[in-house]
């Protein structure tokens, strides 16, 4: 089995921040529809009083303040249910990778790596005497199109709707290399072969992506390009400890 460096991911975390938020604002928006509630009875009162509309302009600032909090519960359980699918592709792949690669295979699950100010959030590293392995996890579903250069790309889920625009996972993950490089680099690690692959666990994803160079995988298919890849030297064993010591800050 591969060695596991680093295992909790940022999707878990953030799942976690965001289910602390979603239950904090449920308390806040049901205190503010029962005080909009209330505001609007002593403005009937006041009313009836003759005593003027001013306490229903509070209950429809308090109901304001209520509506905008239920809108952002909604967000959150949409932008909940995204992670839930991520953290899902995500610990597939980390499973997978733990389980068939050998001892001599060390792994990072999610690492966020900084180079000056620029930072990187990694779904897995896999370093070995091979190189460095730099993988993007994608749980996306439906069919994607799209051209490996495009700053975007298209997700046609249903056919009666309009696709949804991604971000172009390849150039991502590209942009994760150089942050990566430039960080190993300026701490003096020895130079190893970084490769970027791009890997998707949707179970009916399907790919039309023009001029495609890149490595884009089915989490299968990961372990054998890993462990078919091919250089000219094999790095040493210093060499990889020296790299693993230059990742342990981001750990």
């Amino acid at each position: 089995m591969a060695r596991v460096l680093s295992n909790e991911t940022s999707l878990s975390r953030q799942q976690k921040r965001m289910r602390s938020e979603t239950k904090a604002l449920r308390y806040v928006m049901w205190g503010e529809a029962g005080l909009a509630a209330l505001l609007a009875m002593v403005g009937v009162a006041s009313v009836l009083r003759g005593a003027g509309t001013g306490w229903f302009w509070a209950a429809a600032v308090a109901g304001f303040f209520a509506y905008s909090h239920f809108m952002k519960l909604r967000q959150n359980a949409r932008d909940e249910k995204y992670m839930a699918a991520g953290l899902r592709g995500e610990s597939e792949v980390a499973k997978i990778l733990t389980e068939n690669l050998d001892n001599s295979h060390y792994l990072y699950n999610d690492i966020t790596v900084r180079s000056g100010f620029a930072r990187a959030q990694i779904d897995h590293i896999v370093v070995s005497k091979k190189g460095i392995f730099v993988l993007e996890t994608k749980n996306w579903r439906g069919r994607l199109v799209g051209d490996e250069g495009d700053r975007k790309w298209f997700q046609h889920v249903h056919a009666d709707q309009p696709p949804r625009a991604l971000s172009n996972p390849i150039l991502q993950n590209q942009r994760h290399v150089v942050v990566l490089e430039k960080y190993l680099r300026s701490s003096g690690a020895p130079p190893m072969p970084i490769v970027p692959i791009l890997v998707f666990t949707g179970r009916n994803t399907t790919l039309d992506i023009r001029n495609q160079k890149s490595l884009l995988l089915w989490p299968r298919e990961t372990v054998d390009a890993i462990l078919r890849h091919r250089v000219e030297n094999d790095a040493t064993e210093a060499d990889v400890d020296a790299v693993l010591n230059r990742m342990q800050r981001f750990v």
